[in-house]
């Protein structure tokens, strides 16, 4: 069984009830490995579901605390900003609410894309509901970059290692929300390749391109030499220079959706502009580095 297998086992035994469950009471922090910094802030609910006492309860369930225990964190407090039902946040410090505490940070709504015909006629006039992800940080503030922990662009601290872990969890969420798929848009070259193994890019053209830069740039220099070419304008596409691309990227799991990412026009036109497009470094002066 994979570890989604296992985590989607954990959620079909998570009850509505348990995740909607609210206290009268402020919950006592001595109970709780984690504290809720009492109700979330506006009084609703995270995306119109979970409760503060339910996101503790599934994160709980899910191991979240038990591998961040394992990195160090037993002082966990939980923040929930739900007033603004297009940017819900939802963070997790080390101790102290602050940004030198930051652990985890969530920014998230629910979003409405409607397509037309220039994606093709499986998508042409439909519309889904998607779980946007508009920002995600995952970070352990008490650890600095060093050579095996290199810095990525947009980091401050190094990471933690339990990307997969929360894809999951964001995925589950958009499952139990029934919603039609994940939606992001990648700041950088490396998050779109970290997401790539359960997302694609909705233009398939794009998807082509990611791949190419995979293959040219990713593969023989390693993600944050790539990265950090691209972001500082290092790179040439087809001998021109490249500028990163700002798209959707969206996990499927509507089965029309899938159908289109399966389907044979949109496989032809990744593969068309997989190998149309070729990226190579451009010429650096001798000593330059391509990483900060």
């Amino acid at each position: 069984m994979s570890a989604l297998e296992q985590r989607r086992a954990i959620a079909r035994r998570l009850s509505q009830y348990k995740l909607q469950y609210a206290e009268e009471e402020p919950l006592n922090p001595e109970d709780l490995m984690l504290s809720l910094d009492g109700k979330s802030a506006g009084g609703e609910r995270f995306l119109g579901y979970y409760s503060p006492e339910g996101l503790d309860y599934a994160l709980r369930a899910y191991g979240v605390y038990q591998e961040l225990s394992k990195r160090g964190f037993d002082k966990l407090v939980l923040h929930l900003d739900c007033r603004d039902p297009f940017a819900q946040r939802l963070s997790l410090f080390d101790g102290e609410r602050d940004n030198q505490h930051l652990i985890h940070e969530l920014l998230v709504r629910r979003r409405r894309l409607r397509f037309d015909a220039g994606l093709g006629p499986i998508l042409a006039d439909q519309s889904f509901e998607f779980l946007a992800v508009d920002w995600i940080c995952l970070q352990n503030p008490r650890q600095s970059f060093d050579l095996a922990h290199p810095r990525l662009p947009g980091q401050t601290r190094p990471g933690l290692r339990m990307g997969a872990l929360m894809m999951d969890l964001i995925r589950l969420s958009a499952e139990r929300l029934e919603l039609a798929g994940v939606s992001l848009i990648p700041a950088w070259l490396h998050n779109a390749v970290m997401y790539h193994p359960v997302c694609r890019f909705l233009v398939p053209a794009a998807e082509g391109r990611l791949q190419a830069l995979i293959r040219d740039l990713v593969l023989p220099q390693g993600l944050a030499d790539a990265s950090w070419a691209v972001e500082n304008g290092l790179v040439q596409e087809n001998g021109m220079d490249f500028a990163w691309f700002h798209l959707d990227q969206v996990m499927a799991l509507e089965p029309r959706l899938q159908g289109y990412f399966r389907s044979p026009d949109y496989q032809a036109q990744v593969k068309t502009a997989r190998l149309s497009h070729h990226y190579q470094l451009r010429d650096m002066p001798p000593g330059a580095k391509l990483s900060a």
